[in-house]
């Protein structure tokens, strides 16, 4: 999806033109190519529905004094999009969003907003690809305790070829872990891997993003790597 700017003559855009899908939202205007909707009613599918239908209800549930908290947390939080515009979620985005984060990652949801800043990056050690496990190793390491009380949280997007250098869109959630205990410096993501992509080939690449979420729904900017799927 692309973001648009417009100048003095065009002030905005909406509808389809040409094949383009023009829209905004709180982000800013944007196009992308209009196709038409699928609905393969995954299980990741049908589970995300599941979970967005929850929010609606318990945002009703909420006092007036606690949506304000939201609404002042959003008017305070700014945000950068991928044209360095700032922007600013509504206090019912920003719950919608943390809460989404900790039903993806099995955490107990949150009626306040968050009270402190986003945890700091992890910086992992290596992430492995390769067929030195059976029957294949998708795994990232890192120092023990790393991620401290927080979730390691792991997308990941496996292409057929090696030619890709960066990759910074359709990631899949594949691993979250709450709490990493003492002795654990690695977690593998081979399982949600062969679901998905199945096993890998040679010169397939792998690339993941890592983060680190805290209690209250709140991410870090995530460590990535990729790696090309190699048979020693």
């Amino acid at each position: 999806m692309a973001i648009l700017k417009f100048g003095v003559a065009i002030v905005g855009i909406r509808g389809t033109i040409g094949g383009l899908l023009c829209s905004a939202n709180r982000s800013g205007p944007y196009g992308r190519v209009w196709t038409k909707p699928t609905d393969p009613q995954t299980y990741a599918q049908l589970t995300g529905r599941w979970n967005a239908a929850i929010h609606p209800e318990a945002w009703r549930a909420l006092s007036d004094p606690e949506r304000t908290a939201w609404n002042d947390y959003g008017a305070a939080s700014p945000q950068i999009n991928a044209l360095g515009e700032t922007y600013y979620l509504s206090g019912w985005q920003w719950f919608v969003k943390c809460n989404q984060r900790l039903l993806e990652t099995d955490r107990p949801t949150v009626t306040a907003p968050p009270t402190n800043p986003a945890p700091d990056t992890v910086v992992c050690n290596a992430l492995d690809y390769d067929n030195s496990d059976f029957p294949f190793r998708a795994a990232i390491e890192f120092d023990e305790e790393a991620f401290g009380a927080n979730t390691a949280v792991i997308f990941a997007r496996v292409l057929p070829c090696s030619g890709n250098t960066t990759m910074t869109s359709n990631f899949a959630l594949v691993r979250a872990t709450n709490s990493p205990g003492p002795g654990v410096t690695e977690l593998s993501f081979a399982f949600a891997h062969a679901l998905k992509w199945g096993y890998p080939l040679l010169d397939w690449k792998c690339f993941v993003r890592v983060f680190t979420q805290s209690d209250e729904g709140l991410r870090s900017v995530p460590w990535t790597a990729s790696q090309v799927y190699t048979e020693p």
